[in-house]
């Protein structure tokens, strides 16, 4: 297994490990819409903060990742996050999740 940062052309792949990763979890059918859930808690490391978001691969597939962010003071905060991703769908708003806004800036799973 080799952890390293993720790169621009992981991005699809990743996408994938992230809706992979939540099914059957609480969020899953709290959210119930996985691009305004990923638009939250994966996109803006994949777009914000790249050299803070590691991956892990086997065997030239990724299999986890880890993510964070340096500045939290310039990164975006989860109400707005999710305020942007509600325009995704418009039965996501019903659903808005009950985090901290510090999770914005932790580990997603």
């Amino acid at each position: 297994m080799r952890i390293r940062t993720f790169h621009e052309n992981d991005r699809h792949e990743l996408r994938a490990l992230f809706a992979r990763a939540g099914q059957g979890s609480p969020t899953e059918s709290l959210w119930g819409h996985i691009d305004s859930e990923a638009a939250v808690y994966l996109d803006p490391y994949m777009d914000l903060e790249p050299a803070s978001l590691f991956v892990a691969e086997h065997d030239g597939t990724l299999v986890g990742y880890l993510t964070g962010c340096i500045d939290t003071e310039a990164f975006p905060s989860e109400d707005t996050l999710i305020t942007d991703a509600s325009g995704y769908t418009g039965r996501f708003a019903a659903g808005r999740p009950s985090h901290s806004s510090a999770a914005a800036c932790s580990t997603r799973r």
